[in-house]
Order: structure tokens, then sequence, then C-alpha cells
């Protein structure tokens, strides 16, 4: 299981002598017993392989290009020009 470390950390024997060492932001394979080890004290979470797949862009003539319009349906239509509540100045 791949795993990344969050943050560094080492492995010592009974005597205290350090057998391995793990840096913050290495990503290494270890036994699934290892890998829980680390994830269950926050120190490392897992990996999983990830592929990408790179596309090239489909690219259309501007012939084929429509613009269209977003419509809200739910919003209330809006009145064009002044409202009509509005009262105008006589003119004579």
């Amino acid at each position: 299981m791949k795993v990344k470390f969050l943050e560094a950390r080492e492995v010592k024997d009974g005597l205290g002598v350090v057998t391995q060492s793990f840096k913050s932001g290495q990503v290494i394979e270890l036994s699934t017993a290892s890998a829980r080890h680390w994830i269950n004290r926050s120190a490392a979470i897992e990996v999983q392989d990830i592929v990408r797949i790179v596309q090239k862009p489909v690219v259309l003539p501007k012939s084929e290009v429509k613009a269209t319009p977003v419509v809200d349906p739910t919003s209330p239509k809006r009145g064009r020009g002044r409202p009509r509540s509005v009262l105008r100045p006589v003119q004579d």
C-alpha cells in the first residue's frame, strides 16, 4: 500500500537506534499493516495511483459556435422602460 507521510517520523529499535526515517511528503510503498500503523497515528495518508488521461481540446469552427442566453425560468420577467406607476407631468 502506498502512503504519503504528513510529518517526519523515525523508527527506532529496542536500543534506541534509528532503523528507518521518513520525511514529510515522502511517498513510499509499505505493507498493509505498516501503512495502517502510520495512517492510524495521523502521520500518513493513503495514496491512490492516479492515471491521468490528457486529451486535446476540441476546437469548433466559428460557424458552429452558437451563443445561447442563460435564462432562469424561476425569475420574474422585468418590464422595460419606466414603470406605469410613475406619474408624468402634464405638458401644455
